[in-house]
C-alpha cells in the first residue's frame, strides 16, 4: 500500500480528503464547495511510475474509482496496458470520464462491458457471455456513446482474452 494518487506522473495534486465517498483530486474535473473542502496535498504517480519507477508489482486487476482522475490514470500507463494488460473494472463520475474510458479502449485494444449486463459468474453461459462480451461489447467511444448515458461502471478485459472467459475456458 502507498500514499500516492493514481493519475498524473510525476506530480503533486490539491485532493481534497474530507468529504467521505465524494472525496477527490482537485483540479482535474472535481468540483467542490469550497466552504466544507480541507485540500491536502498528494503525490501523483502514472500507473507506469509506480510499476517501472517505483517497484510496484504491475497488477492483474486494476479497479479505478478516481473521482475525476480517471481522465489522466488511464493515458498514464501504456507499458502496464500494453505488456501486463490487466482486467479493469472502471467507475465513470460523467462525460469526460467516460470519453477517456472511450480512448482508452481503442488505444489498447481492450472491449468493455456494461457492469450491470454481467451474467453471475455461478450461473454464466456462453448466450449470457456473449450478451455482455461478444455482441454486446463496447469497444470505442461511439460505443460507448451509443448507449445514450454515462454508465457508472465498466468492466474492461484485452480483447485477446474474450474466448478464453467462458464456461469451460480458464
Amino acid at each position: 500500500m502507498r500514499n500516492h494518487a493514481v493519475g498524473p506522473d510525476h506530480t503533486s495534486l490539491q485532493f481534497a480528503g474530507n468529504l467521505g465517498g465524494a472525496s477527490g483530486p482537485s483540479g482535474l474535473g472535481g468540483q467542490f464547495s469550497q466552504s466544507r473542502v480541507v485540500l491536502e496535498t498528494v503525490q501523483s504517480c502514472g500507473v507506469d511510475e509506480l510499476v517501472h519507477e517505483l517497484g510496484v508489482p504491475a497488477p492483474n486487476f486494476v479497479k479505478f474509482d478516481l473521482e475525476t482522475g480517471e481522465t489522466a490514470a488511464l493515458p498514464n500507463g501504456p507499458k502496464v496496458f500494453r505488456e501486463k494488460r490487466p482486467v479493469l473494472l472502471l467507475e465513470l463520475p460523467g462525460l469526460e470520464a467516460m470519453n477517456a474510458a472511450g480512448a482508452f479502449l481503442t488505444t489498447y485494444d481492450y472491449a468493455a462491458g456494461l457492469i450491470e449486463r454481467l451474467p453471475e459468474f455461478a450461473d454464466i453461459t456462453v448466450a449470457a457471455w456473449d450478451a455482455a462480451f461478444g455482441r454486446g461489447a463496447l469497444r470505442n467511444l461511439k460505443d460507448l456513446r451509443s448507449i445514450g448515458y454515462v454508465p457508472h461502471m465498466l468492466f474492461y478485459l484485452p480483447s485477446e482474452r474474450f474466448a478464453r472467459v467462458t464456461p469451460g475456458g480458464d
